[in-house]
Parts: C-alpha cells; sequence; structure tokens
C-alpha cells in the first residue's frame, strides 16, 4: 500500500564534461526567487565562456529524513496533480519553480512503508518508483516551513548562492 511522505526536492551543482542543452541552470528572477531553467541549445561559445555566464549546471535530488532517496533528471520524476486523476505526467519545469518557488522545496513523495526486520519498532520508508522515476505531488499548503528559513527555494543556502557569485539579474532564459 502506497503511502505519502513529506520530503524536500533540493539541487545542488556539478562539474559536466560536456554541456548538454538538457542540463538544469539555477538563477535568481528579478524578485529574487530561484528559479530552474534549461538552456534548451547550447550555444557556439566554448564551455568555459557558457559556466561563466550561467554558472554549472544544477542535478536535482529528493532528501527525506536527511537522507537522499532518489537523485539525477532521469529518475525525478512523474508529477502526480492530485485525486481528481490518476494519471501521471513526467515534471515541467514550471512545476519545478512552483515547487521551489511556493512550497520552499516541500513536495510529498509517493513511498511505501515496511517494517523493520531487526526492530519490530522501526518502519523503513522507501520511495516508489514506476519505470525508474518518483512520483511527488505539491506539498499540504497546511504544512508551513520555518525550520529551515536558511535555505532559497531550491535547497542552497543563501551563504552557497553567494559563495558560488550566482547571477541575480531578470535577463534569464526561463520561459513560464
Amino acid at each position: 500500500m502506497s503511502h505519502h511522505a513529506i520530503a524536500r526536492l533540493k539541487f545542488r551543482n556539478y562539474k559536466p564534461l560536456v554541456i548538454d542543452k538538457s542540463m538544469l541552470f539555477h538563477t535568481h528572477n528579478y524578485e529574487g526567487a530561484s528559479v530552474i531553467y534549461q538552456v534548451g541549445y547550447v550555444p557556439p561559445t566554448n564551455q568555459e565562456t557558457f559556466i561563466e555566464l550561467n554558472g554549472y549546471p544544477v542535478e536535482p535530488y529528493i532528501e527525506l529524513d536527511g537522507e537522499i532517496v532518489a537523485e539525477g533528471q532521469e529518475m525525478i520524476g512523474w508529477f502526480d496533480v492530485g485525486e481528481h486523476s490518476d494519471e501521471l505526467s513526467d515534471i515541467t519545469l514550471r512545476q519545478i519553480n512552483t515547487i521551489i518557488q511556493n512550497y520552499d522545496g516541500w513536495i510529498l513523495l509517493e513511498v511505501e512503508v515496511f517494517d523493520a526486520i531487526e526492530d519490530e519498532t522501526l518502519e523503513e520508508i522507501l520511495p516508489i518508483t514506476i519505470e525508474g522515476k518518483v512520483v511527488i505531488s505539491y506539498s499540504p499548503d497546511e504544512f508551513d516551513d520555518e525550520e529551515e528559513p536558511e535555505y532559497d527555494g531550491a535547497g542552497f543556502t543563501y551563504e552557497d548562492n553567494f559563495e558560488n557569485n550566482e547571477k541575480t539579474d531578470s535577463d534569464d532564459l526561463w520561459n513560464p
């Protein structure tokens, strides 16, 4: 039987061997909100210039109770629009940005709960995967994140953004 657990969608930078048009990038819009975007193409500049302008790409991951339970674009995943529909769809950039801007990265993750073998009082919670992808949905509105205000919606600390010299101007390539 499946259940839902409150988890957090976060992002971390990585250094790619080659820039690819499917890679995700992080910036801030003119209001200061975190935005994840894809360039959609690889410009005819060298890789160093591209990274200097856009920063290093980011990789999504999901954290549940302090543990990474899913990572990478290929695993994140299916989006469940709610009880009014049985259909799952690939998560879109619009949905990702809604999650980080409106829910501070908090999501509902579809999980299965198992009794731990060694200790009958403990439970093991594992994400359900369908075709190698986890199933997520928006976090409930009544969930309030006042515990970790030091993170922006994309899971970066404000200190990380400062150290990585993230751009904050509004001429980014995100298409709402």
